[in-house]
């Protein structure tokens, strides 16, 4: 097997899906037998556990992206890596400025973990970011999307259909395609006639006052409810006071952050994402692999690619809380209708067999084939 060294860039190890996904890849690097090297902006310690005994984890202990540039440019050249691969905007701009300045010019493969245009809108930064998207990823050997509808994105952004972008669906994790309900005890501390879940960094763009309010209704009418929310950040005091100020304390629960959320998912009667924008919703994958339907928002992104209408589950209109009221209102009496099985089974194109055969061809190229790794087609 011809060697080969490969260098994956995170900003740390906190919960978050492109964290997650990076660190994903660099186990399957490795395992493959790629010498497989994570370089760490900063380590908060939360995913670390999840990190391969086989993956060399380089702790750079810089706390922004541009404090870093000297450090990763010192730690690339000294591992004289062959191939970088980045999943954070910052960060794929970084590796492909410095791709100039390090021995034999590796290769350069970004993936964009959410929708960039409309990002940039709701960040304010479309003015800063569309020169340097523009500028530097055609220079790319490969740029990664998640979801079609993000690759017609970066055919806006980049004003012409760029030949080195590659969509690839994230994968949907093996221990929930396999998980059963009967090996799982319940996590739900108290009952109700429908158990809803939603998961994530709780901020405005998760979309988590909407649902909540679009939630108010079912209280008024009677219906037998509770709502579980897994995850923290900085908007969880407002959401909990607009909670109270709705009258669903007794039917909403923060539980804070989850590190384990198989069971969450196979005992939920249903998913709820009202995110304002995504790139390809992790969670929407996970629920789905538990065999449990979502109810999610047709927001920008590649949600929309996921769920399939009665099979499983439902979109609303973005941002829209009575036509959110309205789906909740026509889905809860017909959960029936999407059977575990079936759901499970809607998403069998994510095994994470295909989809990682898939990235490390798109992530190592030739060298794909040359160190022994199977090349996957995917079909039409």
């Amino acid at each position: 097997m011809a060697h080969h060294r490969a260098a994956v860039l995170l900003p740390s190890t906190s919960l978050g899906g492109a964290e997650r996904m990076g660190i994903r890849i660099a186990n399957d690097l490795a395992e493959r037998g790629v010498e497989t090297h994570i370089v760490l902006l900063n380590d908060t310690s939360e995913l670390t556990h999840t990190i391969s005994d086989a993956v060399t984890v380089h702790h750079l202990q810089a706390v922004r992206s541009r404090q870093a540039v000297l450090a990763v440019y010192r730690t690339l050249r000294r591992l004289r890596v062959d191939t970088v691969f980045s999943t954070l905007v910052r960060l794929n701009i970084m590796a492909l400025a410095l791709r100039p300045l390090l021995p034999g010019r590796p290769r350069i493969v970004v993936r964009e973990p959410s929708n960039p245009v409309a990002d940039m809108a709701v960040q304010g930064t479309t003015a800063l970011y569309t020169p340097l998207y523009r500028w530097f990823y055609p220079r790319a050997d490969r740029v990664i999307c998640q979801s079609v509808r993000m690759s017609e994105e970066f055919d806006r952004l980049l004003g012409y259909r760029a030949a080195n972008i590659t969509q690839i669906y994230n994968p949907a994790p093996l221990d929930k395609l396999q998980a059963r309900k009967a090996d799982y005890p319940s996590p739900f501390s108290r009952p109700a006639r429908f158990q809803l879940l939603t998961c994530g960094r709780l901020t405005e763009r998760k979309g988590i006052h909407l649902l909540l309010q679009a939630l108010a209704p079912l209280e008024q009418k009677g219906v037998d409810f509770r709502l579980t929310l897994l995850g923290d950040g900085p908007d969880r005091d407002a959401f909990e006071a607009l909670t109270a100020s709705l009258g669903l304390s007794e039917r909403v629960e923060f539980r804070g952050t989850t590190l384990d959320t198989t069971a969450w998912y196979l005992h939920s009667d249903l998913f709820l994402q009202p995110s304002l924008s995504e790139g390809l919703p992790n969670t929407v994958i996970e629920a789905m692999a538990c065999g449990t339907p979502v109810v999610a928002s047709d927001c920008p992104g590649g949600t929309r690619e996921l769920v399939k209408s009665g099979v499983n589950g439902e979109m609303f209109e973005n941002a829209d809380v009575a036509d959110l009221t309205r789906t909740l209102n026509a889905v809860l009496p017909t959960l029936s209708a999407y059977p575990e099985g079936t759901v499970r089974q809607s998403i069998s194109h994510l095994h994470p067999n295909r989809v990682f055969g898939e990235l490390r061809q798109a992530i190592l190229g030739g060298e794909a084939d040359a160190i022994g790794l199977e090349s996957v087609t995917r079909p039409g």
